[in-house]
């Protein structure tokens, strides 16, 4: 159910294009493919960085799978430290 705020928005912007998937590997790695669905916070151990990034729906289902992430500040890969915080438009 849209809120008056909701339809008032979309009266002013318009149609919104879709969010990209941030991943550095997107349109280079077969697990990935279309716009992004999640937003994520990864959380490097190695060198304390913290991002919150836009992901597509093959990523989070391997990111969800325990697969590994490499950190874009220190290049370190990691298992378990990315929290799927919920899906890109606010809605279940």
């Amino acid at each position: 159910m849209s809120t008056a705020l909701d339809i008032d928005l979309a009266l002013m912007v318009g149609e919104m294009d879709a969010v990209p998937c941030e991943s550095l590997g997107h349109g280079n790695e077969d697990m990935h493919e279309g716009h992004a669905t999640h937003y994520a916070r990864i959380n490097c151990p190695f060198c304390d960085a913290t991002k919150i990034k836009a992901y597509c729906e093959p990523f989070v289902a391997y990111i969800a799978g325990g697969g590994a992430i490499l950190c874009s500040d220190c290049g370190a890969g990691h298992f378990g430290h990315t929290t799927i915080l919920g899906p890109v438009g606010g809605q279940k």
